[in-house]
C-alpha cells in the first residue's frame, strides 16, 4: 500500500471507530454474540492484517492471514454472524480502487454462505465470488439462482453442498466446477475465505470433511493462483469452532502453501473418481443449466 493511501485508510478507520462507538450500545443491541469495547479494535486489526497480506499476494506471495473476528457475513452497513467488518471485501475493494488489480477472485469454503461478500460485489464483474456452503442454515442466502445483477450477472457462483458432504464431494466440486470457472475468469489475485467449520468435528458443522478434503480444496485454489496470477493468493480465516480440528486444518493448509507446486485433488482424495455421488452429479447438472451462458462448462 502506498504511504498516502495508507494514511488515508487509517484516518478513515479512525473516524469510523469514533462514529461507531459514539452511537452507543443501541447500535449493537441486535447482536446475538458478546461485544466489548475492544471488539471493533480487534475487527480493525483483522481487516488491517488482510490488507497487509493482499499486498504480498499481489507480489506473488502465498499468504495466510490468521485473524479473528471473521468477516464474510458483514455487509456495507452492519455486522452479523460474528463478523463486524468484511475483511476480504475491504481487501478486494482496496486493490481495485488502487488499480493494483482489475479482477479479483474470492473463493469462500466456509460452511455458512458469505452473504456480506456477495451483497457488496453483487453488481460488479470486477470480483468473481464463488461459494460452497450448506444451504438452509444461517444466513439463509446463497441459492444457485443468486447469480449477480447488472454488470455482475454471472459473477456470483453459489454452489450449495448437501449436508453431510465429505472429502469426495468437495474435491469433485472444486476440480470440476470451481477450477474451470476461475481459470476462465483469470483473476489478478485470489482471496480465499477459509472457513473450517466444514470439518466433520466442528460443533456448528453439518459437513463431513477431513483434512484430506481441505487439502484438495486448498490445492485447487493454489493451482488457480499459480496459473493466473503468479501464485499470488491470500487465505483469510473465517469459521472453525473445534479448536483441535481448526489447528490441524490450518496446519494442513500451511503445509500445502509451503509446497513448491500444488498437488492435484486426487492426490489427497484418490477415491474421488471411483463413483460420483448423486448430490455432486445433480449439482454439476444444475450448474451447467444456470451458468452455461456465462462460462464454458
Amino acid at each position: 500500500m502506498r504511504p498516502d493511501g495508507e494514511r488515508a485508510f487509517r484516518a478513515h478507520l479512525g473516524l469510523h471507530r469514533e462514529a461507531t462507538w459514539a452511537r452507543g450500545a443501541g447500535h449493537t443491541s441486535r447482536c446475538r454474540y458478546p461485544l466489548s469495547s475492544f471488539s471493533l479494535d480487534a475487527a480493525l486489526l483483522a481487516a488491517g492484517g488482510v490488507l497487509i497480506g493482499i499486498v504480498g499476494a499481489l507480489e506473488g506471495a502465498k499468504v495466510f492471514a490468521l485473524v479473528r473476528p471473521p468477516g464474510h457475513h458483514a455487509t456495507r452497513n452492519r455486522g452479523m454472524g460474528f463478523c463486524l467488518l468484511n475483511s476480504p471485501a475491504i481487501a478486494a475493494q482496496h486493490v481495485l480502487d488502487c488499480r493494483a488489480a482489475s479482477r479479483v477472485l474470492i473463493v469462500d469454503f466456509d460452511q455458512h454462505h458469505g452473504n456480506g461478500t456477495q451483497e457488496i460485489f453483487y453488481h460488479t464483474s470486477s470480483v468473481l465470488y464463488v461459494s460452497t456452503h450448506c444451504p438452509h442454515i444461517f444466513p439463509g442466502t446463497g441459492s444457485m439462482e443468486e447469480i449477480g445483477e447488472g454488470d455482475g450477472e454471472g459473477f456470483t457462483v453459489n454452489l450449495p453442498m448437501s449436508a453431510g458432504s465429505g472429502d469426495v464431494e468437495y474435491a469433485l466440486v472444486y476440480r470440476d466446477v470451481v477450477l474451470p470457472i476461475a481459470l476462465q475468469y483469470a483473476p489478478d489475485v485470489v482471496i480465499v475465505s477459509a472457513g473450517f467449520d466444514i470439518h466433520r468435528y466442528d460443533p456448528l458443522g453439518r459437513m463431513d470433511v477431513t483434512e484430506r478434503g481441505i487439502c484438495a480444496v486448498v490445492s485447487t485454489c493454489l493451482f488457480i493462483a499459480e496459473q493466473c496470477c503468479g501464485g499470488g493468493v491470500i487465505f483469510e480465516l473465517e469459521g472453525g469452532y473445534h479448536l483441535d480440528a481448526l489447528a490441524r486444518s490450518v496446519g494442513a493448509v500451511l503445509r500445502q502453501m509451503l509446497s513448491e507446486h500444488p498437488s492435484p485433488p486426487e492426490h489427497f482424495v484418490p477415491e474421488m473418481d471411483e463413483k460420483v455421488p448423486p448430490s455432486v452429479r445433480h449439482l454439476k447438472e444444475k450448474v451447467r443449466r444456470t451458468f452455461s451462458q456465462y462460462w464454458e462448462l
